[in-house]
Formats: structure tokens, C-alpha cells, sequence
């Protein structure tokens, strides 16, 4: 299935079928497998898995590491601004 992580107050929202992660003023965690990655308000340092990642960035992430994989990463429209390293599309 199609897997949603969303930085913000922890809770699992069972409309959507998604865990919603805790850390509303900044996260730094490593990710594999994930489509789509939505940052909080905070500073977000968000490593990629070593198996290579395509993802959808929608916002808010600052930070973004890639594995050592190919990494493919698409931003979302909002407007993103981003320090990157490793990926490669």
C-alpha cells in the first residue's frame, strides 16, 4: 500500500489509515519505504533508507539525506526549500 508520514502531534488517524508521528517542533529520523513525507513546523532532518527511495516531499522538510540506493524524490507544490545529500533524481 501506499505509506503517508506526516510530522506533527502523535496520533493515528483511522479515517485515513495513517500514524501521524510527534515531533511539532522538529524531527530527525531515518525513513525506507515511505511515499509520501509531509515536515512539521520544525527543523526536520529525515534520512533515507539503503535500499533507495521514491518519495513524495509535500512539504516542510529541511533536510533531506539520501541512502545508498538511488533516490528519487519529488517535490510537493507548496514551495520547498531544502538542504540535500546523496540523492540522485
Amino acid at each position: 500500500g501506499t505509506d503517508v508520514i506526516t510530522l506533527e502531534t502523535a496520533r493515528f488517524d483511522a479515517t485515513l489509515d495513517r500514524n501521524v508521528l510527534t515531533g511539532a517542533l522538529g524531527n530527525t529520523l531515518t525513513v525506507s519505504g515511505v511515499e509520501t513525507l509531509t515536515g512539521s513546523g520544525g527543523t526536520d532532518v529525515v534520512t533515507l533508507g539503503s535500499a533507495g527511495s521514491t518519495m513524495t516531499v509535500v512539504s516542510g522538510v529541511e533536510f533531506l539525506v539520501g541512502g545508498a540506493g538511488t533516490d528519487a524524490i519529488t517535490l510537493g507544490s507548496s514551495g520547498n526549500t531544502f538542504t540535500l545529500r546523496g540523492i540522485e533524481t
